[in-house]
Protein backbone atom coordinates (compact mmCIF):
# COMPACT_ATOMS: atom_id res chain seq x y z
CA UNK A 1 0.00 0.00 0.00
CA UNK A 2 1.52 3.47 -0.76
CA UNK A 3 2.12 5.78 1.73
CA UNK A 4 0.82 8.78 1.28
CA UNK A 5 3.42 10.84 -0.01
CA UNK A 6 3.52 8.43 -3.03
CA UNK A 7 0.21 8.79 -3.79
CA UNK A 8 -1.37 10.94 -6.58
CA UNK A 9 -2.89 14.58 -5.90
CA UNK A 10 -6.09 13.97 -7.01
CA UNK A 11 -6.24 10.86 -4.70
CA UNK A 12 -4.79 12.98 -1.86
CA UNK A 13 -7.13 15.86 -2.25
CA UNK A 14 -10.57 13.49 -2.25
CA UNK A 15 -8.92 12.28 1.18
CA UNK A 16 -8.77 15.31 2.58
CA UNK A 17 -12.31 16.36 1.75
CA UNK A 18 -13.56 13.79 3.86
CA UNK A 19 -11.82 15.02 6.90
CA UNK A 20 -12.86 17.56 9.55
CA UNK A 21 -10.27 20.22 9.88
CA UNK A 22 -8.92 19.22 13.74
CA UNK A 23 -8.01 15.89 11.73
CA UNK A 24 -6.29 18.24 9.08
CA UNK A 25 -4.46 20.15 11.85
CA UNK A 26 -3.10 16.92 12.95
CA UNK A 27 -2.35 16.06 9.78
CA UNK A 28 -0.48 19.06 9.33
CA UNK A 29 1.89 18.27 12.23
CA UNK A 30 3.09 14.83 11.44
CA UNK A 31 5.53 15.46 8.32
CA UNK A 32 6.86 18.45 6.20
CA UNK A 33 5.20 16.57 3.63
CA UNK A 34 1.86 16.98 4.78
CA UNK A 35 2.04 20.34 6.35
CA UNK A 36 3.39 21.59 3.17
CA UNK A 37 0.89 19.51 0.51
CA UNK A 38 -2.14 20.72 3.65
CA UNK A 39 -0.81 24.86 2.79
CA UNK A 40 -0.88 24.23 -0.88
CA UNK A 41 -4.32 22.85 -1.62
CA UNK A 42 -5.90 24.42 1.20
CA UNK A 43 -8.72 22.39 2.35
CA UNK A 44 -11.70 24.02 3.20
CA UNK A 45 -12.71 24.21 6.93
CA UNK A 46 -16.15 23.87 6.44
CA UNK A 47 -17.28 26.44 8.81
CA UNK A 48 -20.76 27.48 8.83
CA UNK A 49 -21.43 29.50 12.11
CA UNK A 50 -18.24 31.58 13.91
CA UNK A 51 -19.27 33.39 16.61
CA UNK A 52 -16.93 35.25 19.07
CA UNK A 53 -17.41 37.34 22.53
CA UNK A 54 -15.08 39.34 24.02
CA UNK A 55 -14.82 39.73 27.56
CA UNK A 56 -12.99 41.77 29.99
CA UNK A 57 -10.75 38.80 30.65
CA UNK A 58 -10.99 36.43 28.03
CA UNK A 59 -12.23 35.39 24.72
CA UNK A 60 -14.99 32.45 24.19
CA UNK A 61 -15.36 31.61 20.56
CA UNK A 62 -17.78 28.67 18.66
CA UNK A 63 -17.71 26.92 15.39
CA UNK A 64 -19.64 25.20 14.14
CA UNK A 65 -19.31 23.10 11.36
CA UNK A 66 -21.17 21.87 8.14
CA UNK A 67 -21.61 18.40 9.26
CA UNK A 68 -22.99 19.55 13.03
CA UNK A 69 -19.96 19.41 14.74
CA UNK A 70 -18.91 22.36 17.04
CA UNK A 71 -15.63 23.47 18.54
CA UNK A 72 -15.89 25.51 21.85
CA UNK A 73 -12.97 27.36 23.68
CA UNK A 74 -12.46 29.88 25.80
CA UNK A 75 -8.90 31.66 26.08
CA UNK A 76 -8.26 33.39 29.18
CA UNK A 77 -5.10 35.21 30.87
CA UNK A 78 -3.32 32.41 32.95
CA UNK A 79 -2.07 32.87 36.49
CA UNK A 80 1.44 33.24 35.19
CA UNK A 81 0.54 35.57 32.32
CA UNK A 82 0.04 32.93 29.90
CA UNK A 83 -2.76 31.76 27.52
CA UNK A 84 -5.07 29.02 29.35
CA UNK A 85 -7.51 27.67 26.52
CA UNK A 86 -10.32 25.66 28.06
CA UNK A 87 -12.04 23.23 25.69
CA UNK A 88 -15.26 20.94 26.67
CA UNK A 89 -13.05 17.97 27.16
CA UNK A 90 -9.45 19.54 28.56
CA UNK A 91 -7.65 22.40 30.02
CA UNK A 92 -4.21 23.60 27.56
CA UNK A 93 -1.61 26.08 28.14
CA UNK A 94 0.63 28.23 26.04
CA UNK A 95 3.09 30.57 26.90
CA UNK A 96 1.58 33.74 24.68
CA UNK A 97 -0.62 35.89 25.12
CA UNK A 98 -4.35 34.66 25.28
CA UNK A 99 -5.14 37.46 22.39
CA UNK A 100 -1.99 36.00 20.74
CA UNK A 101 -3.67 32.69 20.76
CA UNK A 102 -6.61 33.03 20.02
CA UNK A 103 -5.74 35.32 16.97
CA UNK A 104 -3.38 32.11 15.94
CA UNK A 105 -6.11 29.95 16.50
CA UNK A 106 -8.68 31.66 14.71
CA UNK A 107 -5.99 32.83 11.36
CA UNK A 108 -5.99 28.97 11.13
CA UNK A 109 -9.49 28.08 10.78
CA UNK A 110 -9.80 30.92 8.44
CA UNK A 111 -6.83 30.22 6.30
CA UNK A 112 -8.52 26.94 5.00
CA UNK A 113 -11.87 28.29 4.84
CA UNK A 114 -13.50 27.71 1.26
CA UNK A 115 -17.43 27.55 1.01
CA UNK A 116 -19.53 30.41 2.31
CA UNK A 117 -20.58 31.00 6.16
CA UNK A 118 -23.90 31.72 6.76
CA UNK A 119 -23.14 34.01 9.94
CA UNK A 120 -20.31 35.44 11.59
CA UNK A 121 -20.72 37.39 14.76
CA UNK A 122 -17.95 39.30 16.66
CA UNK A 123 -19.56 40.73 20.22
CA UNK A 124 -18.46 42.47 22.85
CA UNK A 125 -19.60 43.70 26.28
CA UNK A 126 -19.14 44.00 29.78
CA UNK A 127 -22.14 44.55 31.77
CA UNK A 128 -20.21 45.22 35.52
CA UNK A 129 -17.30 47.86 34.11
CA UNK A 130 -18.77 49.14 30.67
CA UNK A 131 -17.75 47.77 27.06
CA UNK A 132 -15.44 50.71 26.51
CA UNK A 133 -13.44 49.13 29.64
CA UNK A 134 -12.37 46.34 27.02
CA UNK A 135 -12.76 47.95 23.82
CA UNK A 136 -8.68 48.26 23.53
CA UNK A 137 -8.85 43.77 23.44
CA UNK A 138 -11.14 44.27 21.04
CA UNK A 139 -9.50 46.96 19.07
CA UNK A 140 -6.14 44.45 19.08
CA UNK A 141 -8.33 41.44 17.77
CA UNK A 142 -9.45 43.33 15.80
CA UNK A 143 -6.28 44.62 14.49
CA UNK A 144 -5.04 40.78 14.24
CA UNK A 145 -8.46 39.75 12.70
CA UNK A 146 -7.86 43.17 9.68
CA UNK A 147 -4.61 41.12 8.75
CA UNK A 148 -5.72 37.28 8.84
CA UNK A 149 -8.35 38.64 6.15
CA UNK A 150 -5.95 40.60 4.04
CA UNK A 151 -3.56 37.61 3.86
CA UNK A 152 -6.19 35.33 2.37
CA UNK A 153 -6.08 35.15 -1.61
CA UNK A 154 -9.80 35.41 -2.16
CA UNK A 155 -12.21 37.62 0.53
CA UNK A 156 -14.18 35.28 3.29
CA UNK A 157 -17.61 34.21 1.88
CA UNK A 158 -19.90 35.27 4.66
CA UNK A 159 -23.89 35.36 4.47
CA UNK A 160 -24.72 37.30 7.34
CA UNK A 161 -22.38 39.38 9.45
CA UNK A 162 -22.97 41.16 12.82
CA UNK A 163 -20.32 43.45 14.77
CA UNK A 164 -20.62 44.83 18.03
CA UNK A 165 -18.68 48.49 17.13
CA UNK A 166 -18.61 52.19 18.78
CA UNK A 167 -16.12 53.42 15.98
CA UNK A 168 -16.66 52.92 12.00
CA UNK A 169 -12.74 51.89 11.88
CA UNK A 170 -14.28 48.56 14.08
CA UNK A 171 -16.38 48.20 10.86
CA UNK A 172 -14.32 48.59 8.48
CA UNK A 173 -11.30 46.29 10.23
CA UNK A 174 -14.06 43.50 8.93
CA UNK A 175 -16.48 44.42 6.47
CA UNK A 176 -14.18 45.11 3.60
CA UNK A 177 -12.58 41.73 3.55
CA UNK A 178 -15.93 39.73 3.11
CA UNK A 179 -17.46 38.65 -0.71
CA UNK A 180 -19.84 41.37 -1.68
CA UNK A 181 -21.45 38.85 -3.91
CA UNK A 182 -22.49 36.50 -1.06
CA UNK A 183 -23.49 38.81 1.84
CA UNK A 184 -27.06 39.12 2.32
CA UNK A 185 -27.34 40.70 5.89
CA UNK A 186 -25.16 43.20 7.69
CA UNK A 187 -25.95 44.10 11.56
CA UNK A 188 -23.96 46.64 13.51
CA UNK A 189 -24.88 46.15 17.14
CA UNK A 190 -24.08 48.64 20.23
CA UNK A 191 -21.64 47.74 23.04
CA UNK A 192 -22.98 50.16 24.76
CA UNK A 193 -26.79 50.26 23.98
CA UNK A 194 -28.66 52.35 25.05
CA UNK A 195 -26.37 55.02 23.82
CA UNK A 196 -27.36 58.68 22.20
CA UNK A 197 -23.48 58.82 20.67
CA UNK A 198 -23.52 59.22 16.87
CA UNK A 199 -22.03 56.77 14.88
CA UNK A 200 -20.75 57.94 11.93
CA UNK A 201 -20.89 55.08 8.66
CA UNK A 202 -19.22 57.47 5.57
CA UNK A 203 -16.33 55.32 4.56
CA UNK A 204 -19.00 51.94 5.33
CA UNK A 205 -21.43 52.98 2.70
CA UNK A 206 -19.39 53.62 -0.11
CA UNK A 207 -18.30 50.25 0.18
CA UNK A 208 -19.47 47.45 -2.34
CA UNK A 209 -20.28 45.34 0.93
CA UNK A 210 -23.00 48.10 1.46
CA UNK A 211 -24.11 48.63 -1.53
CA UNK A 212 -25.07 45.05 -2.52
CA UNK A 213 -26.24 44.12 0.96
CA UNK A 214 -30.08 42.78 1.36
CA UNK A 215 -30.86 43.61 4.71
CA UNK A 216 -29.55 45.84 7.26
CA UNK A 217 -29.99 45.64 11.14
CA UNK A 218 -28.35 48.71 13.18
CA UNK A 219 -31.25 49.89 15.78
CA UNK A 220 -28.80 50.25 18.47
CA UNK A 221 -26.77 52.96 16.77
CA UNK A 222 -27.70 56.52 15.96
CA UNK A 223 -26.01 56.81 12.57
CA UNK A 224 -24.83 59.87 11.16
CA UNK A 225 -25.78 59.40 6.90
CA UNK A 226 -28.05 60.46 4.37
CA UNK A 227 -31.20 58.22 3.62
CA UNK A 228 -30.24 58.03 -0.09
CA UNK A 229 -27.73 55.36 0.77
CA UNK A 230 -30.18 53.05 2.50
CA UNK A 231 -33.30 52.58 -0.50
CA UNK A 232 -31.91 49.71 -1.49
CA UNK A 233 -31.94 47.63 1.29
CA UNK A 234 -34.91 45.14 0.63
CA UNK A 235 -35.28 44.95 4.81
CA UNK A 236 -34.08 46.50 8.03
CA UNK A 237 -34.07 48.69 10.74
CA UNK A 238 -32.02 52.28 11.23
CA UNK A 239 -31.82 54.99 13.77
CA UNK A 240 -31.53 58.71 13.27
CA UNK A 241 -31.29 61.29 15.58
CA UNK A 242 -33.50 63.41 12.47
CA UNK A 243 -35.51 62.65 9.72
CA UNK A 244 -37.09 64.81 7.01
CA UNK A 245 -39.78 65.21 4.51
CA UNK A 246 -37.28 65.04 1.60
CA UNK A 247 -34.96 61.84 3.39
CA UNK A 248 -38.51 59.75 3.54
CA UNK A 249 -39.57 60.47 0.22
CA UNK A 250 -36.30 59.67 -0.76
CA UNK A 251 -36.88 56.39 0.61
CA UNK A 252 -40.07 55.64 -1.29
CA UNK A 253 -38.62 56.58 -4.54
CA UNK A 254 -35.60 58.15 -5.99
CA UNK A 255 -35.47 61.10 -8.04
CA UNK A 256 -34.63 60.81 -11.49
CA UNK A 257 -31.85 63.22 -11.05
CA UNK A 258 -29.97 60.79 -8.47
CA UNK A 259 -30.80 58.09 -10.49
CA UNK A 260 -28.73 59.26 -13.34
CA UNK A 261 -25.78 60.40 -11.12
CA UNK A 262 -25.63 56.45 -10.13
CA UNK A 263 -25.39 56.65 -7.10
CA UNK A 264 -26.67 53.71 -6.02
CA UNK A 265 -26.49 50.42 -5.98
CA UNK A 266 -29.96 49.73 -6.93
CA UNK A 267 -31.82 52.45 -9.14
CA UNK A 268 -34.98 52.51 -7.48
CA UNK A 269 -36.17 52.91 -3.91
CA UNK A 270 -38.99 50.82 -2.01
CA UNK A 271 -41.79 51.84 -3.98
CA UNK A 272 -40.66 50.21 -7.23
CA UNK A 273 -38.12 47.68 -6.08
CA UNK A 274 -39.61 44.09 -6.85
CA UNK A 275 -37.69 42.30 -3.32
CA UNK A 276 -38.21 45.44 -1.05
CA UNK A 277 -40.16 44.17 1.90
CA UNK A 278 -40.09 46.42 5.08
CA UNK A 279 -38.10 48.78 6.87
CA UNK A 280 -38.11 50.85 9.74
CA UNK A 281 -36.72 54.47 10.64
CA UNK A 282 -36.53 55.37 14.12
CA UNK A 283 -35.78 58.94 14.39
CA UNK A 284 -35.68 61.41 17.57
CA UNK A 285 -36.82 64.37 15.65
CA UNK A 286 -38.61 64.57 12.35
CA UNK A 287 -38.21 68.26 10.85
CA UNK A 288 -41.37 69.53 8.99
CA UNK A 289 -43.33 66.31 9.74
CA UNK A 290 -46.79 68.05 9.20
CA UNK A 291 -45.08 68.94 5.73
CA UNK A 292 -45.29 65.02 5.15
CA UNK A 293 -49.34 65.11 4.17
CA UNK A 294 -48.93 67.89 1.31
CA UNK A 295 -46.56 65.29 -0.39
CA UNK A 296 -48.15 62.17 0.40
CA UNK A 297 -51.95 63.59 0.35
CA UNK A 298 -54.13 63.16 2.98
CA UNK A 299 -53.37 59.65 5.17
CA UNK A 300 -55.49 56.85 4.34
CA UNK A 301 -55.79 56.09 8.36
CA UNK A 302 -55.38 58.27 11.14
CA UNK A 303 -55.09 57.61 14.82
CA UNK A 304 -55.65 59.72 18.04
CA UNK A 305 -52.22 58.91 19.16
CA UNK A 306 -51.17 60.53 16.40
CA UNK A 307 -50.33 57.30 14.39
CA UNK A 308 -50.94 58.23 10.25
CA UNK A 309 -50.79 55.60 7.45
CA UNK A 310 -50.60 56.37 4.03
CA UNK A 311 -51.05 53.96 0.70
CA UNK A 312 -48.98 54.77 -2.14
CA UNK A 313 -49.86 52.77 -5.43
CA UNK A 314 -46.58 51.59 -7.55
CA UNK A 315 -47.16 51.41 -10.94
CA UNK A 316 -47.71 47.79 -11.60
CA UNK A 317 -50.94 47.65 -9.43
CA UNK A 318 -49.60 44.31 -8.48
CA UNK A 319 -48.74 45.78 -4.86
CA UNK A 320 -48.57 49.09 -2.52
CA UNK A 321 -46.45 50.56 -0.34
CA UNK A 322 -47.90 51.25 3.25
CA UNK A 323 -46.17 54.38 5.12
CA UNK A 324 -46.98 54.72 9.23
CA UNK A 325 -45.92 57.67 11.05
CA UNK A 326 -45.35 57.59 14.42
CA UNK A 327 -43.49 59.56 17.19
CA UNK A 328 -40.79 58.10 16.99
CA UNK A 329 -40.87 55.82 13.65
CA UNK A 330 -41.46 55.77 9.93
CA UNK A 331 -42.49 52.10 8.48
CA UNK A 332 -42.47 51.16 4.77
CA UNK A 333 -44.08 48.06 4.55
CA UNK A 334 -44.78 46.13 0.96
CA UNK A 335 -48.52 44.79 0.80
CA UNK A 336 -50.24 42.80 -1.50
CA UNK A 337 -53.28 43.80 -4.15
Amino acid sequence: MPSLSEMPEVVMEKIFDKLDIRAIFTLRTVSRFLQDFIDDVVPDSKLKVVEVSVYSKYVWVRYTFSDGSLIINTYEKSENGGCKIVTRKKKVFDELDYVEVFSGDLGNILKFQKSAIQYFSLGWSDVINGSKEIEPITDKILEKLEEILKSRKRKLKVKNVRIDALKQNQVLSILPFVDSEYLETIGISNPESPSNEILNIDKIVQLEQWKQGKILYTPEHIVASSTEYFTHFSKGIVSFLSVSVEGVILLKEVSPVLRRQKRFARSCAFLSSSSFDNFQIKYQRFEEKELLSDVLGLPSNQEENDKKEWIVKNSSNTSFLKIILTSSDVYFMRCSN
